[in-house]
């Protein structure tokens, strides 16, 4: 028989191996989930449209955490030739980061603005007014598994980083004010007037 001191000893000892097993299993998925990125389905969409899904999709857990959501659009004619649902999906998760950032701030406010750089290209930013990055962590932010969350996987912003880089883009942490801005940069889709108006 043991004891009641050995039994707690057992105990604690379980708990630390399923405690491990549940961090390494969450580990193997998360890498998982990185290295199975599956290829672009591209497709021509409108940027306005996108960001209206986005919009609808993310107001209301923005709204409940007290975050404004502001939208701008420079040119509401912009099209890009992307995955929709992959580049939705690096947006949520911006948006996301961006709530964390926001947490106790009483006057979150996140704006999604999209334009047009001096090349062509398309530019969809992702800007909050909340603590910023430290310096010291900003060439770390895109690498795998690195997190200052506690719980925090570290694959948000890597997913994103290799998202982008599949559609031939690149995502880029700006210093911009106060806050955190995050740039997608993707590349133009050029078209003639004619098929503008379709």
């Amino acid at each position: 028989h043991l004891s009641a001191e050995e039994r707690n000893d057992l105990r604690r000892g379980l708990a630390s191996i399923q405690s491990r097993g549940t961090g390494l299993l969450r580990f193997v998925q998360a890498y998982g989930s990185l290295t199975n990125l599956p290829p672009p389905q591209l497709a021509t969409v409108s940027v306005a449209a996108l960001i209206g899904r986005i919009e609808t999709l993310m107001r209301p857990a923005l709204e409940d955490e007290g975050i404004a959501l502001e939208t701008v659009s420079v040119d509401r004619g912009l099209t890009i030739r992307v995955d929709s649902q992959q580049i939705e999906q690096v947006l949520i998760n911006l948006l996301k980061n961006a709530i964390e950032a926001l947490d106790g701030w009483s006057t979150g406010r996140v704006v999604l603005r999209t334009e047009r750089d001096d090349r062509g290209n398309v530019l969809i930013r992702v800007a909050d007014n909340g603590p910023g990055v430290p310096d010291s962590l900003r060439s770390r932010i895109f690498e795998p598994f690195f997190t200052t969350r506690p719980g925090g996987t570290g694959l948000g912003l890597a997913v994103v980083s290799s998202v982008v880089q599949a559609h031939g883009g690149q995502v880029r942490l700006e210093a911009e004010g106060p806050g955190a801005t995050f740039t997608l940069e993707l590349p133009a889709l050029r078209m003639d007037r004619e098929s503008r108006h379709e």
